[in-house]
């Protein structure tokens, strides 16, 4: 007997003759917060719920059915329990049921990591070649690839299984405090791998006749060599297991990673475990796609949904994201329209229609609409969203007699990951007020919201309404831990020169744990000279592993983040610019409201250079700029032996009045700081990099 059979006992005749008649309810997508008030308006109940369950967001589409009947299917998709609190209801997170999901959510996360390693041993069988598919991976057949496959089937998976956003986590052939150890065989492993790699380069000529690889840049030729030489120093090695934290693209990177006696890096190769396009039905190279259902019904979208897909869709090709004055009221203010009323409730409710049952759907925010209709002229249709539905990637779905009930697949994280719409609707009003939000505006909205990389609700209202809510400079992404570390900071410490991490609150020390030892944060050595975050990354990216043991966090912090570090603060300006309205045409017009001295000079790069030729119609052309200024915080933690981290975060200003500039003819003190960057850009790994994406045979940029 459930919690509402039992709570009946002892309720009013009233109510009990109440939950016993029939109720027909639908309503859109909807935090509980929102739904509950209104079912009990309907039935005259007194209904409320706990602030614990207020951010589930549910679909409901129920005809004639018993109200009891309703009330035990709201609280099962919430995994919550109605509760008899004198002459009211009260929904209430039910603890059993949820640490029950999050056991399983554990296990199954765990299921997959071990499918995954054993997919990569499959594929090293010779009798079973890998034929690619929805859980493999695109896998060399060198040695050092298999080497990670071989340390893989030794470590204890369970730790991976546990990764979340840009989490990593370190095996070791000689673990410290902040390691694993790799398993009893590991020894052998690399060793063997280190005799066939040998072996093989031993056959590579060391020559270059042709000259090509001396074009290329450095940190190329770091790689390649890194590659190529013969290991005779293998003293330790890591396997560095890491999330790139980058949502539905969620990777799980690998890196072998041996270090010398000197703690110098002797090699390092990067490998992926699981597919990219896990979950989605997307055919992968020497596997047939999935056929489609015979019987195709197709979703009708509701107007709001239609005008909102075809301005998502302009944002992806460029051809413009103007929307509906109306629409626009209504996207403002997510606490009261939900973000996951449009798409998401068309498909659901399309879905609930076709099979003729009743629906419950605790919705999460990954499926704010269909990745199949992000491509321009593509259909969703009944029968692909349920086979959507179905492959689990999302949510889980149960068919019983009469009822749809659909949960997310990852509930734990899902409500870690859901997108807080009250302060989405703060931080839209304060970007309308200003034109675009200040650092302290995105900083206090990231306190309680994940990035917009890894949730479609932010991702969308970013680029719709929320100008310079990525934080995104032509280094990427901004960390978004580090701008909630800003959010946490007294106005005091925002204003002050440094802050020791023993003087730290826990949170602000905890925060500085997850940047120092995540998956995506470069270590620089030596003295600070203002280093470029942006080459450092991609060198780093591209070639992996740095260059010595003080770049590896885990090893230059074998005890964790050292109380005596020291934060550094940093405050400069510069120009930034907004288009005018209007002023944007073609290319991928992604998230075109802030531009900086960055990424202008990355714009002219590339239209202008004819090495990125192949690059240049993806990019916008602008016309009028509004001119505004950028406020630039640094934040470098001071680490032992003259390592730092360094984080940079931008307070965009964008007056009423701003001055309005023509794309060609910018202010000279802009010009000359683009002009200047510019040739930083072009010799950067970036520019150097345009032989390779298009500029084929042209040679290097010329500075």
């Amino acid at each position: 007997m459930n919690l509402l059979a039992l709570a009946l006992l002892a309720a009013p005749a009233l109510i009990q003759d109440t939950l016993q008649k029939p109720i027909t309810f639908e309503i859109r997508a909807s935090r509980l917060s929102v739904l509950v008030p209104q079912l009990a308006a309907k039935t005259g109940l007194a209904l409320e719920i706990s602030p614990l369950v207020a951010n589930e967001v549910l679909v409901v589409s129920a005809k004639e059915v018993p109200l009891k009947t309703l009330l035990d299917k709201i609280a099962t998709t919430a995994s919550a329990e109605w509760r008899q609190e004198g002459d009211v209801l009260k929904l209430h997170p039910a603890a059993a049921a949820r640490n029950r999901e999050a056991n399983e959510e554990v296990a199954r996360r765990l299921a997959e990591v071990k499918k995954s390693i054993a997919d990569r041993v499959k594929a090293l069988q010779p009798s079973k070649p890998a034929q690619g598919g929805d859980d493999e991976m695109e896998m060399g057949d060198g040695p050092s690839d298999k080497s990670i496959t071989l340390l893989l089937r030794g470590i204890d998976p369970a730790p991976i299984a546990q990764l979340n956003g840009s989490d990593r986590v370190v095996y070791s052939t000689a673990p410290n405090a902040m390691q694993r150890r790799m398993g009893a065989d590991a020894g052998a492993i690399i060793q063997a791998m280190v005799s066939e790699h040998n072996a093989t380069v031993g056959n590579v000529p060391q020559v270059d006749p042709t000259g090509e690889l001396d074009k290329m840049p450095d940190f190329v030729k770091k790689m390649i060599a890194r590659q190529t030489r013969k290991i005779t120093d293998a003293h330790k090695a890591l396997l560095i297991v890491s999330k790139t934290g980058i949502g539905m693209f969620d990777m799980t990177q690998v890196e072998l990673r041996i270090y010398d006696q000197l703690g110098k890096v002797a090699f390092s190769v990067n490998s992926s475990l699981g597919s990219m396009f896990a979950g989605f039905n997307i055919p992968m190279p020497g596997k047939p796609a999935k056929p489609a259902p015979a019987k195709q019904t197709p979703i009708v979208y509701s107007e709001d949904s239609t005008t909102l897909l075809e301005g998502f869709q302009g944002l992806i090709t460029g051809g413009g994201s103007k929307l509906p004055t109306p629409l626009m009221e209504k996207l403002s203010r997510p606490d009261l329209t939900d973000p996951l009323s449009y798409m998401a409730t068309d498909e659901l409710l399309a879905l609930t229609k076709t099979k003729g049952k009743a629906l419950v759907a605790n919705v999460p925010d990954e499926m704010m609409g269909s990745m199949n209709m992000i491509v321009p002229g593509a259909k969703q249709t009944v029968e692909t969203f349920e086979a959507d539905l179905k492959s689990g990637s999302d949510v889980l779905m149960a068919e019983t007699e009469g009822w749809l009930i659909i949960k997310p697949s990852r509930p734990t994280q899902s409500r870690s990951n859901r997108t807080d719409r009250v302060a989405l609707t703060t931080l839209i009003k304060a970007a309308k007020a200003k034109n675009m939000p200040s650092l302290d505006d995105v900083a206090a909205y990231a306190l309680t919201s994940p990035s917009p990389m890894k949730d479609g609700v932010g991702m969308l209202f970013a680029m719709a309404l929320v100008p310079g809510m990525f934080q995104q400079g032509i280094s990427g992404m901004t960390n978004w831990d580090a701008l909630r570390f800003y959010g946490t900071l007294s106005p005091t410490q925002r204003q002050g020169a440094s802050l020791p991490v023993n003087v730290m609150t826990p949170v602000q020390q905890s925060l500085w744990r997850k940047i120092a030892f995540g998956g995506s944060t470069p270590i620089r050595t030596g003295a600070n000279k203002g280093d470029d975050p942006f080459m450092m990354a991609m060198a780093m990216g591209i070639g992996g592993g740095g260059e010595d043991y003080r770049e590896e966090p885990t090893e230059l912090m074998p005890n964790g983040l050292p109380p005596s570090a020291v934060l550094q603060f940093g405050r400069t300006s510069q120009p930034m610019a907004s288009p005018a309205p209007g002023s944007v045409a073609g290319g991928m017009g992604l998230n075109m409201g802030v531009l900086g001295v960055d990424e202008i000079a990355m714009l002219k790069m590339f239209k202008e250079d004819p090495n990125m030729a192949a690059m240049a119609g993806y990019m916008p052309t602008l016309d009028k700029l509004r001119i505004g200024e950028r406020g630039v915080i640094t934040m470098t933690l001071q680490l032992p032996q003259e390592a730092y981290i360094a984080e940079t975060l931008y307070d965009n200003k964008l007056p009423e009045n701003a001055p309005v500039a023509a794309y060609s003819d910018l202010p000279p003190a802009f010009q000359k700081l683009v002009a200047e960057r510019l040739e930083v850009l072009k010799k950067s790994p970036f520019g150097s990099l345009g032989l390779m994406m298009g500029g084929m045979g042209r040679g290097p940029i010329k500075p």
